[in-house]
């Protein structure tokens, strides 16, 4: 889009901004995995309440992975598909060269 005149630097901001949402929501994601593979060394009825504690862990953990989600989502639909849609009212500021077909 940009070889063709268009301005897409917003755009290209806020494309960064959204990765980095979606790499903390990855993250977060696989600290709540981590958390559940923990619990699954405690026995239920024997731990002493560990189990318990695990459980209660990954569950605030997956409530912050479910935000993220959330966050992501709303970034986008609040942010990149007005961002793209402005581009289709931009007028390019060079405009695309063709070739011209040559008749014979």
């Amino acid at each position: 889009m940009a070889a063709k005149g268009y301005d897409v630097s917003k755009l290209k901001a806020d494309f960064l901004a959204w990765d980095q949402m979606i790499v903390k929501a990855a993250t977060d994601y696989a600290s709540f995995i981590n958390l559940l593979q923990n619990a699954k060394q405690y026995t239920p009825y024997e731990s002493a309440g560990q189990l318990s504690n695990a459980i209660s862990q990954a569950r605030a953990q997956l409530r912050i992975v479910r935000q993220d989600i959330i966050d992501v989502r709303h970034y986008y639909q609040t942010v990149i598909r007005p961002a793209i849609a402005a581009l289709a009212s931009q007028t390019p500021t060079t405009p695309a060269t063709t070739n011209p077909s040559t008749a014979p």
